[in-house]
């Protein structure tokens, strides 16, 4: 899509740390990509090792580094992003992520058909770094009481997402740079553009590769349950305002989030952890807990 006033279309917005061995896939995945009309800002949380280097061997003016402090939050590095940006539409890029050649093109072509929407997302492969192993992660749909089924479930990814500025302007979004909303930011960030009813379009093909590491998996899987938790209490009694009972729509997402944590952790065979967790949703909710049962059964 052509920018009349000369600046870039898409801002590519790109955290990094420590992240040397990883950043040279990511920035040659936006490089080779078969769109031209963009920016990348790399907020480098003062890396110790020789990530400047690697970016500033990059002799392309559309390639800008920012050293940033973010104590700890990823958030706070996507928001100095968010302010340098001067495109039209922000993509978000994590610097272990990487995107597919054919990328930008897409998502240019799903703004250009649907001038109506404020953000866009597409499918992912998820690759486990150690194993190798992939699988296709899809996102969406739409639906139109998108901030309540949100909070049932994350919809989107952040390495494949692009949103609106202007809408992000004019609704002041940020991520939220709190410690408690650490991996769950960017759930955050989806869930007030959908409560302040933004539109999102889903593209049903993966067009980058979400990777995962086993090494920290465990971790993190422990802090995002916890976390999660935090972000959706928050939003059922503070932010949402499709229902009145809020115990009861508490409950309900705690359930959901403690049988999806039962889930994973049974499946690394964890068989304890993933017991008390489920017998955790059955104490929140017997019926949601009742109706995933049942759901599996049929």
């Amino acid at each position: 899509m052509e920018n009349k006033s000369g600046k870039p279309f898409f801002s590519i917005i790109i955290p990094t740390y420590n992240h040397a061995q990883y950043i040279n896939r990511c920035l040659d995945s936006v490089i080779t990509q078969t769109y031209s009309n963009w920016e990348v800002i790399v907020v480098n949380n003062y890396s110790e090792d020789n990530t400047i280097e690697l970016v500033n061997n990059y002799l392309d003016e559309r390639i800008r580094l920012v050293n940033f402090r973010n104590n700890g939050s990823i958030a706070a590095s996507r928001n100095t992003g968010i302010k340098e940006a001067t495109g039209e539409w922000i993509c978000f890029l994590d610097s272990d992520d990487f995107w597919y050649h054919s990328k930008l093109e897409i998502v240019d072509k799903a703004i250009k058909d649907n001038q109506n929407i404020d953000a866009v997302c597409h499918n992912e492969t998820m690759r486990f770094e150690v194993s190798g192993k992939t699988q296709t992660l899809y996102y969406g749909p739409f639906t139109p009481n998108f901030y309540r089924d949100l909070l049932y479930g994350n919809r989107c990814s952040t390495s494949a997402m692009s949103v609106r500025k202007a809408f992000i302007d004019e609704h002041e979004l940020s991520f939220n740079t709190s410690l408690d909303y650490v991996i769950v930011e960017d759930y955050d960030l989806w869930l007030r553009m959908a409560f302040y009813n933004a539109v999102f379009h889903f593209i049903d093909i993966p067009l980058g590769e979400y990777i995962i590491n086993e090494m920290n998996i465990s971790g993190n899987m422990e802090r995002q349950r916890k976390n999660q938790l935090k972000l959706l209490h928050d939003h059922t009694f503070f932010i949402q305002r499709f229902t009145p009972d809020k115990k009861q729509l508490w409950c309900k997402l705690k359930a959901q989030v403690m049988i999806s944590s039962s889930v994973a952790d049974i499946k690394l065979h964890k068989w304890a952890a993933g017991l008390s967790k489920f017998s955790q949703a059955v104490i929140a909710s017997p019926l949601t807990t009742l109706k995933y049962i049942f759901s599996r059964l049929l």
